[in-house]
């Protein structure tokens, strides 16, 4: 296992004291002046995830042991100073929710190493009548479609076991 790579993502969730803190879905951030790649509102897809007059949104951004997060204590006060310089934020916002996850294997690194350790790791499991599934127990990079249908055809294998 110790020679799968992986991109962890810090996920910082906001509750905002603001009603239409912005009018899209996500907004991808590759510029090198933001900490965070991805902002998104998940108000926009359902007004019933915050209450009237609110929003939500999320903050992911990446790191890894090529790029690691520096200086974690401050990560918010970054991400704060970012979304201001970005225009989500305004100076006025009141912060009425905060949660935090700290995902550490987000997203799957093919190198080189890749294949080798995945034959070895689905080997052992099958010996060991394991059935790996989804993104993290195949190690695979998956949409949620694809790990919804792949989830529907395991439980179709367990239930021939």
């Amino acid at each position: 296992f110790s020679r799968l790579k992986y991109i962890s993502v810090y996920n910082l969730n906001l509750g905002v004291e603001r009603e239409g803190v912005s009018d899209k879905h996500w907004i991808y951030f590759p510029e090198e002046k933001f900490c965070f790649f991805r902002v998104g509102f998940p108000t926009n897809f359902s007004a019933d995830v915050a209450p009237k007059s609110n929003s939500s949104l999320y903050v992911e951004l990446s790191y890894s042991e090529y790029r690691p997060l520096r200086d974690k204590q401050n990560v918010e006060k970054r991400i704060h100073a970012d979304l201001l310089k970005a225009g989500i934020l305004r100076k006025t916002d009141k912060i009425v929710a905060r949660h935090i996850n700290d995902i550490k294997y987000a997203y799957v690194i093919y190198d080189r190493n890749y294949r080798v350790s995945i034959k070895i790791i689905s080997d052992f499991l099958f010996e060991n009548n394991i059935i790996a599934a989804g993104r993290f127990g195949r190690w695979n990079y998956m949409s949620m479609e694809d790990v919804i249908l792949e989830g529907k055809a395991v439980s179709e294998q367990v239930k021939h076991l």
